[in-house]
């Protein structure tokens, strides 16, 4: 099969990889000039981390990750709720795990042997006609596919081209994310302190952390760098743990992301395909958005695998119904939980804080375990 795949992020170089593991070479294209800007940390569940077994990538995976054995909450006093322990569920299912999206981006490159991957380089149009998909690039070029994977992310201009426009669904708030190179002693824990009108989380990888600092978008979005430390200091200035060392540190890049998601409702249509955040783009607050586009390119390698160029509508159509519930279902989980981390009220606040006292992490990945118990 001639298969286009629009996107080299992580949904788009998995299914590239799986794709070449089954004898297919797909062309794989990327509107970034290079891979050096590939964004900052992200954690791997192992319904994600197992698909680098495929890849043959996983001891690699293992060595260049952290695993994170505790969760640790603080309130908005700063003050410490509570630990949640990792240990039961890695014990059953496998390790969560951070890494630079970077690092990630790196190892699934080493999957692609000859697979063609072409940056700087954009679709123009999309048309389809005689079981074949015609493509026009930027510069004029134009080819011909029996398949094309929209794997371009959130804002995917491919899925507006087929589909048409897809609202986003905000949530009013956003946050600054840098790198931080504070000692930080516990590198096996994640921390989040849940304020009132603000959030900051602190994620180590190997070599440094990751940390989010959140809140309403007009109180952050066009923060220049003392605007957003006094609000850091702020909220965050008096608390203990690691967030006074965090805030503290030199930030010598910082990048604003917005809290939103999407979801279409369609994800195929007639040779074209959505995969990753092009069909359901994460909320980042269950950390489950890039092992969820991991496991859909796995599903839909799977089923290509088992296809020609003639039967390409079915082996969607089977996929779809194989992910669709699957992946909304992940996804209305990180909302549920961005609906009592994201507040700006002062009682919900206090509410929030007595309740997870009594919260268990059985509670917290009973999603998550529902979907590693069912089949893929």
């Amino acid at each position: 099969m001639r298969i286009l795949i629009v996107g080299a992020g992580i949904g788009g170089l998995t299914l590239a990889g799986l794709l070449r593991r089954h004898g297919q070479n797909a062309t794989v294209i990327e509107r970034a000039p290079d891979f050096t800007n590939t964004g900052y940390m992200l954690g791997i569940y192992p319904l994600g981390g197992r698909v680098l077994h495929a890849l043959g990538l996983h001891e690699q995976y293992v060595a260049e990750s952290q695993v994170t054995r505790t969760y640790s909450l603080w309130n908005s006093r700063g003050r410490h709720v509570k630990d949640y322990s990792f240990e039961d569920f890695a014990a059953e299912y496998g390790p969560y795990q951070m890494l630079s999206r970077g690092k990630l981006i790196e190892l699934l490159l080493l999957s692609l042997g000859e697979t063609e991957a072409r940056t700087g380089t954009t679709v123009e149009s999309l048309t389809q006609r005689n079981a074949e998909v015609q493509v026009r690039f930027r510069g004029g070029e134009e080819e011909n596919f029996d398949l094309v994977v929209a794997a371009d992310g959130m804002f995917s201009s491919t899925r507006a081209m087929v589909f048409g426009e897809t609202p986003l669904r905000r949530t009013g708030w956003g946050g600054w994310i840098w790198w931080s190179d504070a000692e930080i002693e516990e590198r096996d824990t994640v921390s989040e302190y849940w304020s009132t009108g603000s959030f900051l989380g602190v994620y180590p990888t190997l070599d440094r952390a990751g940390v989010f600092l959140g809140g309403p978008n007009a109180n952050l979005q066009d923060a220049d760098e003392q605007t957003m430390m006094s609000f850091a200091e702020e909220h965050f200035g008096h608390a203990e743990g690691v967030a006074p060392a965090v805030i503290s540190s030199p930030k010598p890049e910082r990048f604003y992301w917005e809290l939103l998601d999407v979801r279409s409702p369609e994800w195929t249509k007639g040779r074209v395909v959505l995969l990753g955040d092009a069909a359901a783009g994460f909320l980042p607050t269950a950390g489950i958005g890039a092992s969820v586009a991991m496991e859909s390119a796995a599903a839909l390698a799977d089923e290509l695998s088992r296809s020609d160029a003639k039967y390409v509508p079915l082996a969607l159509t089977k996929f779809v119904k194989r992910r669709k519930r699957r992946v909304e279902s992940a996804q209305s989980n990180s909302r549920s939980l961005a609906r009592l981390m994201l507040t700006s009220s002062r009682a919900t606040t206090i509410a929030r804080d007595v309740l997870m006292r009594f919260y268990t992490m059985e509670q917290a990945l009973k999603p998550i375990r529902k979907i590693m118990d069912e089949p893929l």
